[in-house]
Order: C-alpha cells, then structure tokens, then sequence
C-alpha cells in the first residue's frame, strides 16, 4: 500500500450527456495523467451506453480496467437486459444500485 497507492477510477471522462468530442478529450487526458481505471455512467439509452463504451473501451485498451455505474436507473428485468448488453465491453462490475 505505500510504495504503490491504492488502487483508483476516474468517472471525469464518461458522465453521461457528453458528446463524443468531449469524451475522446477527458479520456486521453486521463489517460495522460496514469489512470488506469474508468468508470462510465450508463442507464439512460442502451444505444447511446453501447456507443459511448465502445468508444471510452477503444480509448483505453483490453488491459485497463471498465466499470460501469446506472446510479438507480433500473428494474431488475431492465437491468438483467442491459447488463447483457453491455457485457461486451468487459467490464469489471455494473453498478445498478436497485430500488
């Protein structure tokens, strides 16, 4: 723990509502300054969840590390479908944070 930190995410490049523009510039940014795990919000539109990960996924590579965070936007059979959906991407978890 102290000669290498603990381990961290950045959720600054993949808020959800950002156009692509500017999460191609957040992204590179982080990835300029060492982050190495991403968490994007998703839950709002699966094409525009499946797009913007495909992208953000693009950015970063296989080896670093994807979460994803809904923030209470599902039902579990909603969830249970995008989760599906979204497992392409390789995400580490989905937080879905159901009511």
């Amino acid at each position: 723990m102290l000669a290498h930190g603990y381990p961290a995410y950045t959720t600054s490049c993949a808020w959800l509502g950002y156009p692509d523009a500017t999460l191609k510039q957040l992204c590179s940014e982080a990835l300029k300054d060492g982050w190495t795990r991403f968490k994007v919000k998703v839950g709002a539109d699966l094409q525009d969840d499946i797009r913007r990960c495909r992208l953000i996924r693009n950015m970063i590579g296989p080896e670093k590390t994807l979460m994803m965070d809904a923030n209470q936007r599902w039902d579990v059979p909603e969830a249970m479908e995008w989760v599906t959906k979204l497992a392409e991407f390789k995400p580490l978890w989905i937080g879905a944070h159901l009511p």
